[in-house]
């Protein structure tokens, strides 16, 4: 009944207070999903325990910069993984190709290609 409820709701306030504190994770996921704020949706990807509701806001985030950080330090690796495969911006994969070998199978510019393959120490 309390999911169906917040599928009715469009107060951001109200989603916002459910998405940070509610005790069940599918409600709190179904309420992220309907945020549009970047820095509530950040947070949450950032913070929530829930694998689920982390994965929602990873879904909804736009920002590359946030993304790349959600990339390089989730303790999950399907979440990492969601966040570096919407990353499109090729300066920030080349960034965490630093780190991740994963984001080098997502740049496509052969410059930065070029720039790794000269200085990467692997």
């Amino acid at each position: 009944m309390r999911l169906a409820a917040v599928k009715k709701i469009e107060n951001t306030a109200v989603l916002a207070e459910i998405a940070r504190k509610d005790k069940n994770g599918g409600v709190r996921a179904l309420a992220v999903s309907k945020i549009r704020y970047p820095e509530l949706l950040a947070e949450v990807a950032k913070k929530d325990k829930s694998l689920k509701v982390r994965m929602t806001a990873v879904c909804r985030i736009m920002d590359q910069k946030v993304l790349a950080q959600i990339a390089k330090t989730d303790k999950n690796v399907d979440v990492r993984l969601k966040a570096l495969w919407r990353i499109k911006d090729p300066k920030v994969l080349a960034d965490i190709s630093k780190t991740y070998r994963n984001a080098v199978a997502h740049i496509i510019d052969e410059g930065m290609l070029i720039e790794i393959a000269r200085t990467d120490r692997d």
